[in-house]
């Protein structure tokens, strides 16, 4: 069917390319990728608090004045969408930030031209810079590109906003790398109600910041390629460890994870020696996991009698190499790679 489609459109198009920008595709971005096998995707990703504030403010969107959360992880979703499928095929998709467009659009429309595999055409530069573009803030939908609010619109909103950005999109601004640690902490005190002990936004950042930590010390510690096992419960943002390849544990036969704890010492240590027959060659316990070492007692005499620990560091993680303990005049070799 999309090569029927693909044949019909570029019928007509007079040599030109055809291009669909329906905001909706994000989420069908698999079942397009599959019907048209030539097509490329250019996903524009603007700053979290400027699509807020933006989507607030826009006079016929009042889903978004009704219910600011529920938009927010609706355009989260939309985002996740893309970059997963961005992850599986990055020859065919490209996310450019709409900040570094606006203000650099030769540098971003250079990139853009040699994903699509295009002669540079400064006709779009010119464009975009000479024109006015769509704006939520103003009758006619449309203002200079240097007018348009930027994030620094944060410092106007009322605490209750604040406080629902954080809750739903806090995590993924860290995620997406449109603020750093700093700026988070900064925007978290920001939000702070005096009357509130530990809101629960504050309890996920600080569960994100334990997640990169514990990628930070498998990054520095571990060599390339390692094939690593990650106490994880079945959270995906852990397996996040750039050159890596991790793996749940446990894991089912599947690759997935089972979604259950083991009974017992004894299933963790099959488990365990199960995936390492398969290649596994590091255990990573981040610091949420600590517990395991305590509740399985076997289980850690196990690790500790036959690998070495070769990351100790209880408020990241503790890391254990998957290969024989190698005793050299008594001492346990401590070298991770």
């Amino acid at each position: 069917m999309g090569l029927g489609f693909n044949a019909l459109f570029t019928s007509r198009s007079g040599g030109k390319r055809w291009i669909e920008k329906t905001p909706e595709n994000c989420l069908m971005i698999e079942v397009l990728g599959t019907m048209f096998p030539g097509a490329r995707f250019i996903h524009i990703l603007r700053n979290g608090r400027d699509v807020m504030n933006s989507r607030v403010n826009k006079p016929d969107n009042d889903w978004w004045v009704r219910e600011p959360a529920a938009a927010f992880r609706d355009w989260e979703h939309h985002v996740d969408a893309v970059l997963a499928y961005e992850t599986s095929h990055p020859d065919r998709c490209l996310t450019v930030r709409y900040e570094e467009l606006v203000s650099n659009p030769e540098k971003a429309f250079d990139v853009i031209y040699r994903f699509v595999d295009v002669p540079n055409d400064r006709a779009p530069i010119d464009c975009l810079r000479a024109r006015q573009i769509n704006s939520s803030f103003h009758p006619d939908s449309m203002v200079p590109m240097e007018a348009l609010p930027s994030s620094n619109c944060w410092s106007t909103w009322p605490l209750q906003y604040k406080r629902i950005f954080l809750e739903e999109g806090g995590v993924a601004m860290l995620r997406y790398g449109m603020v750093s640690e700093a700026e988070m902490q900064q925007m978290a005190e920001d939000a702070c109600n005096p009357r509130d002990q530990s809101p629960p936004w504050t309890e996920e950042l600080e569960e994100y910041r334990g997640i990169r930590e514990m990628a930070r010390v498998v990054e520095r510690e571990l060599p390339r390629d390692a094939v690593v096992l990650v106490v994880s419960k079945g959270d995906e943002r852990m397996l996040e460890l750039g050159d890596k390849r991790a793996w749940h544990f446990p894991r089912d036969e599947d690759g997935e994870y089972p979604g259950y704890h083991p009974a017992g010492s004894d299933e963790a240590v099959a488990r365990l020696e199960r995936l390492r027959a398969q290649g596994a060659e590091y255990l990573v316990i981040p610091q949420s996991g600590l517990w395991w070492l305590e509740h399985y007692g076997g289980f850690r005499e196990h690790l500790d009698a036959q690998y070495p620990r070769v990351v100790d560091e209880p408020d990241r993680c503790v890391i254990y190499r998957l290969r024989l303990v190698q005793q050299s005049h008594g001492a346990r070799s401590e070298n991770p790679r």
